[in-house]
């Protein structure tokens, strides 16, 4: 059979656009492999994704994860068949933020550090339904994780406040009807966390006073836009104090072990925050630092310990020079080595009040200025939510020449 030319060119044609699909067909595969070489679990909410945790089928799943970069948000998808708990819990070296959300997207709880170490553990009573449990990475690393959800039946556990961000337990301090209040309750088991609604009708000082059976417990206090205020880590009975405004606020107590705990929460109006140190130059009454002088003459080192006790919370420090020189101060927290240690400030004031120098950095602070003989104030302070104690280490003064 012979071969026209109009043939021959229409099967150059056709063996061309063969070629062309072809290498497109490669590259859309190669770039489909790129995708799913890093496919991760989903990192939005989507209420049409994949069911990942059905409780029709079992009652208890658990699945390996992974945060792949510091910010990473991973979704899972969670059916219910009718009222139980559900018993939530991460493992492994993260520290990840977990929360709750129901279909519609409203966040019903949230958790962080409830769990082993940086871990987090939720144990939340629902209905019937579609649920998505959202976890966020803390940690400034990639890492695995381990996510374990179960199903319990409602008779298995009791709680005695609720355990959602809209409690219907409410705590409300008057001052003008008393100065305080008193709750007690129980962390009734692993995973408890008991929310409270607190109304404050007038601003000041206030006073928190955490007291348990056993120990640690967590206390944390919330804006009523759930802004973090105030989080610590409580061994033993431990007084928190806050200048806060008139208005609505949440407190959530948790347990720490895989213990019930009873414990006793007391809330008082105060006329003045209980300092260990004066947070006034004009009327002084803290720690004093007296007879500095050079060291070329007599070596003078100083180490005196305090405390931020409380959010707003200034402590100023007496200064006095009995011969001039370089002033040098050296600050730093007590507690250096923790993840979470008090992030301190510096400024350094004349006899009037008036400002000479200032070490704004974070975490410690080191201050050195040319003084004269008389006397200084030190205020130390901290712009973060951290609390906690620290020591200036080095009170000095010297010649330069």
């Amino acid at each position: 059979m012979r071969t026209t030319n109009t043939q021959k060119l229409e099967f150059g044609n056709s063996a061309m656009r063969v070629r062309t699909f072809t290498l497109l067909l490669i590259i859309f595969l190669l770039s489909c492999g790129a995708s799913f070489a890093t496919l991760d679990q989903p990192d939005y909410i989507a209420p049409k994704s994949k069911v990942d945790f059905d409780f029709n089928l079992q009652a208890s799943f658990q699945v390996q994860g992974l945060f792949e970069v510091a910010d990473d948000i991973d979704v899972y998808r969670v059916v219910v068949p009718g009222n139980s708990y559900l018993d939530i819990e991460t493992s492994g070296d993260v520290d990840p933020y977990l929360r709750l959300y129901t279909q519609n997207e409203t966040l019903l709880t949230f958790d962080k550090d409830n769990g082993a170490g940086a871990n987090s553990h939720i144990v939340y009573e629902v209905t019937a339904g579609t649920y998505f449990i959202v976890l966020d990475n803390r940690s400034d690393l990639n890492s695995f994780y381990t996510l374990k959800v179960t199903q319990r039946a409602l008779d298995s556990l009791s709680d005695d406040v609720a355990n959602n961000i809209n409690p219907s337990a409410v705590i409300t301090l008057n001052p003008q009807v008393a100065p305080g209040v008193v709750t007690n309750k129980t962390i009734n088991y692993y995973g408890d966390a008991d929310y409270f609604s607190f109304d404050l009708k007038q601003e000041g000082n206030i006073k928190f006073l955490l007291e348990g059976s056993s120990y640690p417990l967590k206390f944390t206090l919330y804006d009523q836009n759930y802004n973090l205020i105030q989080e610590a880590d409580a061994s033993a009975a431990k007084q928190y104090f806050n200048d806060l405004a008139a208005g609505k606020y949440i407190i959530v107590i948790q347990g720490e072990e895989q213990i019930s705990v009873n414990y006793s929460l007391s809330i008082a109006h105060i006329g003045g925050v209980i300092d260990e140190n004066s947070d006034s130059i004009i009327n002084f009454a803290g720690k004093e630092i007296n007879n500095i002088k050079n060291p070329q003459k007599n070596t003078y080192k100083k180490s005196i310990k305090s405390s931020i006790d409380y959010i707003g919370d200034v402590d100023i420090i007496k200064i006095t020079v009995d011969e001039p020189g370089e002033l040098f101060l050296m600050a730093r927290p007590s507690n250096k080595r923790v993840k979470s240690s008090l992030a301190i400030q510096g400024r350094l004031y004349n006899s009037q009040g008036l400002e000479l120098e200032a070490d704004l950095a974070i975490l410690d602070f080191n201050i050195e200025r040319r003084v004269a003989t008389g006397t200084y104030y030190l205020a130390v302070f901290t712009n973060s939510k951290k609390l906690g104690k620290y020591r200036i280490t080095s009170v000095l003064v010297y010649d330069t020449d």
